[in-house]
């Protein structure tokens, strides 16, 4: 048998339980028609994924005007990446590097 705080307690509770389900239903269907506007492609998949590792060209140097867009580096040399700029040069253990290549 059911005692009086059993009788007001369950449903207050069920009724809590109803509202809560009701406010989430509403929200996702509030969300729902939101998301389905005219929003951009991009918007479902915002990552990028950009090749960038071709068409490297280097010269081991300081050329005057190197950072104008205009910049011809045609006769520059063709590389692939990695590409470090001590391999251009001989072996020293005094290079820059540090003796051993190390970081």
């Amino acid at each position: 048998m059911y005692s009086f705080s059993d009788r007001v307690v369950i449903p207050v509770f069920v009724s809590l339980l109803t509202l809560s389900l009701l406010v989430g239903a509403i929200a996702n269907g509030l969300a729902a028609s939101v998301s389905d506007s005219s929003a951009p492609a991009a918007a479902e998949n915002p990552r990028q994924q950009n090749r960038i590792d071709d068409d490297w060209t280097f010269f081991l140097g300081d050329p005057a005007n190197a950072a104008s867009p205009d910049f011809d580096d045609h006769g520059w040399r063709a590389v692939t990446l990695p590409h470090d700029w001590s391999i251009e040069g001989k072996m020293d253990p005094n290079a820059p590097m540090g003796g051993r290549g190390g970081f």
